[in-house]
Formats: structure tokens, C-alpha cells, sequence
């Protein structure tokens, strides 16, 4: 009878482990949601309608017109895509607030708009960010040669 007793024991000092273990037990992870697009899938899509923004962060920057103006490469770590932003603050109404700003990857893909008018920030479609990204701007006026980021 004993050894019969001794099992019982051991089963019942198992049964109290497996318990405990699975009491203190972390939770499965939710899953990751699937991003609307990624990479090449995010070319000319807006990052802000598709949701890729909220993700992002700046990669590069740099300020333009005696600080008038900041070009920010941007990047979604979601999506896997890259955009510029320009941000305009303190321009004087005689500027003509008109820039040429384009974001491009090194696979020749780019998105670029021509006009600014009256808008303190905007930003260019999405491009493939898994290859090297850069972005550049040019002022119509006062910079005609134009700045860009390094690829990044």
C-alpha cells in the first residue's frame, strides 16, 4: 500500500504545480495589426489617410529660409515607407511660399508637389522606404539650388 500512497502523493504535488505554473501565467499577446500597406505596396499613398503616420518617425531634417521652413524625411517603422514633411513657420507674406519639395528613394521612385500657398504644413506621398530614402526641397525663390537630407 505504500507505494500506492507514495504515487498519490507525487500526483497530487504535480497536479498543484501544474496549477500554480499556469495561475501566473502571462497572457498571449494580442496580434500586431497588418499595416494598409508596406514598402513598394505604399508607393503614392497618402501617409496620413492610410495610417502610416502614426507610426513614423524623422530620420533627417533640416531648416530652410533662415529657419522659415523645416523638411523633415520621415519614416514608418509600420508600413516600411518614407515621406517628406515641410513644416512653415515665422514666413513673412512677401515670401512666396512656394517650394518644389520631393521625397525619393534610391530605386528612382519619387513623389514631389510644386506649391505651397498659405498652408503651414504638408507632406509628399509615401515611397518604398526599404531602400535608402532622402528628401529634398527647393525654394522658387530664394534657394534655387535646393537642399536635401543625406540617404538615409
Amino acid at each position: 500500500m505504500r507505494p500506492l500512497a507514495s504515487r498519490m502523493v507525487r500526483a497530487a504535488a504535480v497536479a498543484s504545480f501544474v496549477v500554480a505554473a499556469t495561475a501566473g501565467a502571462v497572457p498571449a499577446a494580442q496580434a500586431t495589426p497588418i499595416p494598409p500597406c508596406s514598402g513598394a505596396g505604399c508607393n503614392g499613398l497618402d501617409p496620413q489617410t492610410t495610417g502610416c503616420g502614426g507610426s513614423a518617425y524623422t530620420v533627417a531634417s533640416f531648416n530652410f529660409d533662415n529657419g522659415a521652413v523645416t523638411a523633415l524625411l520621415r519614416y514608418s517603422t509600420w508600413c516600411h515607407a518614407n515621406w517628406t514633411t515641410l513644416s512653415i513657420h515665422n514666413y513673412l507674406p512677401a515670401d512666396s511660399g512656394e517650394f518644389w519639395v520631393q521625397n525619393q528613394n534610391n530605386n528612382a521612385q519619387y513623389y514631389s508637389f510644386d506649391t505651397l500657398s498659405g498652408a503651414t504644413s504638408t507632406w509628399t506621398n509615401m515611397v518604398n522606404g526599404i531602400p535608402l530614402a532622402r528628401s529634398c526641397v527647393q525654394d522658387n525663390v530664394s534657394y534655387p539650388n535646393g537642399h536635401c537630407t543625406l540617404w538615409h
